[in-house]
């Protein structure tokens, strides 16, 4: 491997090179050798199926949106590079795809095959997939091509797994977008108010208590409730992780309620429990208690069947 993105074989050294310039120490992840490997042999399905224009040596690269040139265009720019610097400490990337775009493993997630991020052109931070397998499916999948994509991975031993909806395995992670913001400007003097970790516990059986847990302990929470991970996405985290926004629907067991309102329950039911709502529309009835907002989604029957628990600033 040389700094032309090369490689001639992925040998210890390799390994070394990769993990102190791109990866911050970390381990090369399998799938980035896998990646690698099949650079070497000269595998058109890496640009074909996944956009990828090159694979990483070092962060240089991202110099030309996040350097020291730029910077110094002016303060606001100075600041938000440095917001960016920032959040590159817990990033290890490892390939340029088309439009600018780059991946990176998140790299705070300790794992053997971490989650991994998406930084557009316009430094927008989207989670891609909860494993490179479905990072890589999931740009397929945009072109059309996932059947061929999932192929692909199958035959090079990154295993995929059952995929459900867009989101689901990130659901529970940091949103990085919002943790950059706040990074931002905390440099420009402005701090922006974060809430405060909730000091009780996530109970499987109480959903009002979700709100501003950790995003992996209510996941843990709601796997236990449903007897599995949840296969839609229903949760929506701040930059620290913490759960914002949960959306209930049908799957949710008996005996489940939100301020003692189960799925299925009548719009009357709601209002004659709960009383007069402080917003309502023909779809909807929304209550505010202790900071919170509690939104019961009804059909044309009238009959509730979604709950949205959130933060007042949540839109």
């Amino acid at each position: 491997m040389n700094g032309r993105g090369s490689v001639r074989g992925v040998t210890a050294a390799d390994r070394k090179r990769l993990s102190q310039r791109c990866l911050w120490g970390h381990p090369v992840p399998g799938s980035l050798e896998v990646l690698w490997d099949r650079h070497q042999k000269r595998d058109r399905a890496l640009g074909a199926l996944f956009g990828i224009e090159r694979l990483l040596v070092d962060l240089n690269p991202l110099d030309d949106g996040y350097g020291d040139a730029i910077a110094s265009e002016s303060e606001d720019i100075a600041f938000n590079v440095r917001a960016h610097r920032t959040m590159f400490e817990q990033l290890g990337f490892f390939a340029a795809i088309e439009d600018g775009t780059f991946l990176a493993y998140w790299l705070r997630a300790d794992l053997p095959e971490p989650p991994v991020v998406q930084l557009d052109s316009e430094g927008t931070y989207r989670w891609q997939g909860g494993t490179a397998a479905e990072a890589l499916f999931r740009i397929a999948e945009e072109r059309d091509d996932g059947d061929a994509a999932r192929t692909w991975l199958a035959t090079r031993g990154l295993a995929l797994g059952t995929v459900g909806e867009l989101g689901t395995s990130t659901q529970f992670l940091p949103d990085l977008d919002d943790l950059h913001a706040r990074t931002y400007y905390q440099n420009r003097g402005e701090p922006r108010p974060t809430p405060v970790e909730a000091a009780a516990p996530a109970d499987a059986r109480a959903p009002e208590t979700w709100l501003l847990r950790p995003g992996s302990e209510v996941k843990d929470a709601i796997t236990k409730l449903l007897g599995a991970p949840p296969a839609e996405f229903c949760a929506w985290c701040n930059g620290d992780g913490l759960v914002k926004q949960i959306l209930l629907g049908r799957e949710m067991p008996a005996g489940v309620t939100v301020l003692g309102i189960p799925i299925g329950a009548t719009r009357t039911h709601v209002e004659k429990q709960l009383g007069k709502p402080a917003k309502k529309r023909a779809g909807w009835t929304m209550y505010e208690r202790e900071g919170r907002t509690y939104i019961y989604y009804t059909d044309e029957k009238k009959i509730v069947t979604s709950i949205c628990l959130g933060l007042p600033d949540v839109d």
